[in-house]
C-alpha cells in the first residue's frame, strides 16, 4: 500500500498537510488524559492510604463510647456520681466485643440505686428486665446479638456491667 502523502498524489499530500495540525492537539488531549489519569489514581491511592491510617489509629488508640455513656443508654438511666471505678475493661475479638464494668458506689449512692430498681420492679412492666436476686438484682436484656447483664450486689455496693456481642 502506498503512503498518501506521498509525491504520486497532489491532492492527498495537500491534505496530509491540512491534517497534521488537526492531529496535534488530539495528541495532546491524549496525553493530557494519560496525566489527568495519573493524577485521578494518586488520589484514589492517597484517599486508601488516609483510610486505612485512620482504621489503623482508630484499632490502636482504642476509641469507644465511654462504659458510664453505654451503662446509660441501654440500661437506661444513668449511674451516680459517687462511685469508684474497679474495673473498666474492653475485650475486641473482631467483630465480637466485651465490656466489662465494675464500680462500687457510696452507701448514699448505693441507698438510692437500691430504690430506683425496686420502683422500676414492683411497676411489674413488661420491659422490665430487672430481677431479685440472693444478693441484690440481676439485670438480663439482650437485643439482636448483644446481651447486656447487671449483676448488683447491694450488701458489698458492687455494680458490675457487662455487654458481650456475637
Amino acid at each position: 500500500m502506498k503512503d498518501l502523502c506521498s509525491s504520486e498524489f497532489a491532492i492527498p499530500k495537500l491534505g496530509c498537510r491540512i491534517s497534521y495540525p488537526v492531529k496535534l492537539p488530539i495528541r495532546i488531549k491524549n496525553s493530557s488524559t494519560k496525566i489527568q489519569n495519573l493524577k485521578n489514581r494518586v488520589s484514589i491511592e492517597f484517599m486508601r492510604l488516609t483510610i486505612l491510617i485512620l482504621i489503623f489509629l482508630c484499632f490502636s488508640c482504642e476509641i469507644r463510647t465511654s462504659s458510664d455513656k453505654r451503662f446509660e443508654t441501654n440500661i437506661g438511666f444513668a449511674l451516680p456520681t459517687e462511685k469508684e471505678v474497679l474495673r473498666d475493661e474492653y475485650h475486641d475479638m473482631l467483630q465480637d466485643y466485651e465490656i466489662i464494668y465494675e464500680v462500687e458506689l457510696s452507701t448514699t449512692s448505693n441507698q438510692k440505686m437500691i430504690a430506683k430498681i425496686r420502683s422500676l420492679i414492683e411497676t411489674n412492666s413488661k420491659e422490665c428486665n430487672w430481677s431479685f436476686a440472693d444478693y441484690g438484682f440481676n439485670y438480663l436484656y439482650e437485643k439482636g446479638l448483644t446481651l447486656y447483664m447487671v449483676t448488683y450486689d447491694t450488701l458489698n455496693r458492687r455494680l458490675t456491667y457487662e455487654e458481650l456481642a456475637d
